[in-house]
């Protein structure tokens, strides 16, 4: 499952959605038909330039982790015994300015996506957006806390209503 938050790829996926991916060997990716069609697999693949910092717990030192970009393959050749890709998102008027080499896939597609949910998963991967969950969470609970506890208030005259000429219960009819 991959998050995916850019208007790149508008209409076909929107910012936020979470898509569903799956391996795939380079050789059974697929290009668009023609200039122009949208007929190509969308691939998920690490950008070759851009990389951000994560705290590794496990080995307790900071890592650079490329940024992963999803967009459709354009064009795909072989040279030599290497698939290589040139990609395109949907909304963009050109290609991207690099090419793929098909062994950096991460992952194509299945063309199943939970939409908006994504944006919980990336606010999560940031430390201000995880503080921003445990506190909803923590006034979740604290709330659910406080009602279940919580007496109710022994009725006054006020609030009780003043008894009717039904005292049986009954339904009494209208008209």
């Amino acid at each position: 499952m991959t998050p995916w938050y850019v208007t790149s790829m508008t209409p076909t996926l929107g910012a936020g959605d979470l898509l569903i991916i799956e391996g795939v060997d380079p050789a059974d990716l697929k290009s668009s038909t023609s200039i122009g069609a949208q007929d190509g697999d969308v691939i998920v693949f690490p950008h070759p330039y851009y990389v951000h910092k994560e705290w590794d717990w496990w080995d307790f030192k900071w890592v650079d982790i490329p940024d992963l970009i999803v967009h459709r393959i354009v064009d795909k050749w072989v040279s030599g015994n290497k698939t290589y890709l040139r990609t395109k998102g949907d909304h963009n008027s050109g290609e991207d300015p690099f090419t793929i080499a098909g062994n950096e896939v991460v992952g194509r597609w299945t063309g199943l996506k939970i939409p908006i949910i994504g944006l919980i998963f990336l606010a999560a991967q940031d430390t201000a957006g995880r503080m921003i969950i445990i506190i909803a969470l923590a006034c979740m609970i604290l709330y659910e806390i406080y009602t279940s506890t919580r007496k109710p208030k022994p009725p006054t005259p006020d609030t009780v209503p003043e008894s009717s000429s039904n005292e049986g219960g009954r339904p009494v009819p209208i008209g």
